[in-house]
């Protein structure tokens, strides 16, 4: 790209070619060779300024075109047991979740995914905050997620998805879940997300309601979508894409 230090490296080398010397202005056809200088350099500059914002324009179009066709899904277990690249077989789908992962673990994570200019990022994370009993870092973390994403990667569709219901009761002993685990905490924060991406009010930024789609009759994650009462099985996997196929 043609820069300012060298539009005017460029103007001094033409106006000494052409002897710009205040010192010497001698008469040429009446006009004076100062005022040829004058005028030329005037010239040249507005002429290298059009050129700077032409070379701007041609850069930003081509990190425009130079957005791929990457759907990546960014969370913790949840989703990375769900194995998207077979669920979307046909779609250049990136599975970016990582068991245990909490909301500050993907914040920390957005360098590496801002740098592969997916075109989507669907966004399920915050399930390991409230198991560790740190509910409040999930509104801690979200909007510096989704601001560092609209900065950094404003070509991207961000969808923001409610963190899914769960069933404590059946829950493994491995899992240990804690009295922090009920689902009051999750429609809390899913509140929460909802009305901090309204608010965001940004065109690329939407909120997916799942959680209310995976409910039992007793307000738990069904047990049709989920064996041990926190991941989904195969089917659950399935109705998650059917939930969000309209947004792929």
């Amino acid at each position: 790209m043609v820069t300012m230090d060298n539009n005017i490296k460029w103007v001094n080398e033409i106006s000494s070619a052409i002897m710009c010397d205040r010192e010497k202005s001698n008469l040429i056809n009446g006009v004076t060779r100062r005022k040829i200088c004058k005028n030329l350099t005037v010239f040249i500059i507005t002429l290298l300024l059009l050129v700077n914002v032409s070379c701007t324009k041609v850069e930003g179009s081509q990190n425009f075109d130079n957005v791929s066709d990457r759907i990546i899904f960014l969370g913790d277990s949840i989703t990375h047991l769900c194995k998207w690249d077979q669920l979307l077989p046909g779609l250049n789908v990136l599975d970016y979740g990582i068991l245990s992962d909490p909301s500050g673990g993907v914040l920390s994570r957005l360098d590496g995914v801002i740098r592969l200019k997916p075109k989507k990022i669907f966004i399920m994370v915050g399930i390991n905050d409230i198991y560790n009993g740190q509910n409040s870092d999930v509104m801690t973390n979200y909007p510096r997620i989704i601001d560092n994403l609209i900065r950094n990667s404003h070509y991207t569709k961000i969808y923001i998805q409610s963190i899914l219901p769960v069933t404590t009761q059946k829950a493994p002993k491995s899992i240990n879940f804690s009295d922090n685990m009920g689902n009051k905490y999750i429609v809390e924060d899913n509140k929460e997300l909802e009305s901090l991406v309204k608010n965001i009010n940004n065109i690329n930024v939407k909120y997916i309601d799942l959680y209310t789609e995976f409910l039992d009759a007793n307000e738990n994650l069904s047990d049709k979508y989920s064996d041990d009462g926190l991941h989904l099985n195969k089917d659950g996997c399935r109705h998650w894409l059917d939930l969000i196929k309209g947004f792929l």
